[in-house]
């Protein structure tokens, strides 16, 4: 259901940060109470579980992101529905998939 959503966002699942950011999500549902904070309660959490530094996940999300938004722009902003001159951050991107699940 995460790659779908994904999908319709404009994501075709080819970079690292893709991934990451599925990992957040079900982190995020599989763990009702964590923090709302991604560099402070959720990273930490992702990079001992994947071996890999907290910067290197917040980096290869945000290539993810900003690859899906200079690409596939129209699709991302409809999915968002946000305004085209609006880029999204890691936050918005990640609630608004899980409000779509």
């Amino acid at each position: 259901k995460i790659k779908e959503e994904m999908i319709k966002m404009g994501s075709e699942l080819k970079n690292k940060g893709d991934y990451l950011i599925i990992s957040v999500i079900k982190h995020i549902i599989l763990n009702k109470n964590v923090g709302n904070n991604l560099e402070r309660d959720i990273y930490p959490i992702i990079a001992l579980n994947m071996v890999i530094s907290k910067k290197q996940i917040k980096w290869n999300i945000n290539y993810s992101i900003n690859s899906i938004y200079f690409t596939k722009h129209e699709t991302m902003c409809k999915y968002l529905k946000i305004k085209s001159f609006e880029k999204p951050t890691t936050k918005f991107v990640i609630s608004t998939i899980l409000n779509r699940l």
